[in-house]
């Protein structure tokens, strides 16, 4: 039984895809029957014996020893053989060139399935050699989400097909429409933004009485002063407002200032200071004269002698002393 067929065309232009299919299935079909074992001996003569055994479809072994013959004339180069290449895939049979060579091939999308064009020398044609298979559009709108899978269908989608919006996704934000901003910049992006860093009471930020005002609650505050009920005024002027006081400038003793018995009046203390004075309490009187008051006091004169003065001599209230030796 031989592995081989002959075609049933004059060419290789004629080659039709289905009867290569059908030739190949008939060819497996045949490799599948060729599992009996064969054992084949040579004729001996002078030449050694040829062994062969094993089977034509898991593998032969062949074990000689001919004697090698003289080599032969080689023969003429044989013309280069045509590949099958295909040049491009075309979405319409009109798409194809005008002309083409021998060898030329191109997929083409037609009526739904995908045909080789193969360039006919001897029509000056391009000639369907058949379709590949059916490929048709699909009909099914596209997921909107799900596990990831390479799927099974061999439909192709359409050009104009449109997936459904993602409903289980977050909607592309828009800072300063849909997310707040910070400071006037916009935190859709990347890198940092500039925040204010974090304060310290007492170090970057100042205390009120010594409290911190970091923190919750309330921080009790000195209520609103009013001038004349809780706090004093100076000479009737309030020192609640802006400019400055007019006040007394500072008193020197002895210069803006006068003493007391060259004591100063500046200091805390009292100063002793001379009473008032009443006449015949706390001083005398001179003959029932007051000594408090103005003008002068009229006193006797007193004389004094061994002889008493002659008439005349003297005046109203004069006192005289005689004494005698």
């Amino acid at each position: 039984m031989g592995l081989y067929s002959n075609y049933p065309y004059t060419n290789y232009h004629e080659l039709n895809l289905d009867w290569l299919i059908e030739q190949m299935r008939g060819l497996v079909a045949q490799w599948d029957a060729m599992e009996g074992n064969v054992t084949a001996d040579a004729y001996t003569s002078i030449s050694p014996q040829v062994t062969v055994t094993g089977n034509l479809k898991n593998g032969l072994n062949f074990s000689f020893g001919l004697v090698r013959g003289q080599q032969g004339i080689q023969g003429p180069e044989g013309p280069q053989g045509q590949g099958l290449e295909i040049l491009d895939v075309l979405s319409d049979p009109s798409d194809l060139p005008a002309t083409g060579n021998v060898g030329d091939v191109y997929e083409v999308l037609d009526g739904g399935d995908y045909h080789l064009y193969v360039w006919s020398e001897s029509s000056s044609a391009w000639v369907d050699t058949g379709s590949l298979g059916t490929v048709a559009p699909s009909s099914s709108t596209p997921q909107m989400d799900g596990v990831g899978s390479a799927g099974s269908s061999t439909d192709y989608a359409r050009g104009d097909h449109v997936h459904p919006s993602d409903s289980s996704k977050q909607d592309v934000l828009v800072s300063g429409t849909d997310i707040q901003t910070i400071n006037g910049s916009s935190i859709l992006t990347s890198g940092d933004l500039s925040l204010q860093p974090t304060l310290v009471a007492g170090t970057n930020i100042k205390t009120i009485n010594s409290n911190s005002i970091l923190g919750s609650g309330d921080i009790s505050l000195q209520p609103t002063l009013v001038s004349g009920t809780d706090i004093k005024t100076i000479n009737n002027s309030s020192i609640l407002a802006s400019g400055n006081l007019n006040l007394q400038p500072q008193l020197v003793s002895g210069t803006n200032i006068k003493t007391v018995n060259s004591i100063s009046l500046l200091g805390s203390g009292n100063i002793t200071v001379q009473p008032t004075l009443e006449n015949e309490v706390n001083i005398k009187s001179i003959n029932g004269n007051n000594l408090l008051g103005a003008g002068t006091l009229t006193l006797p004169t007193i004389l004094s002698g061994t002889t008493p003065p002659s008439a005349g001599d003297g005046e109203d209230g004069d006192i005289y002393i005689e004494y005698s030796l």
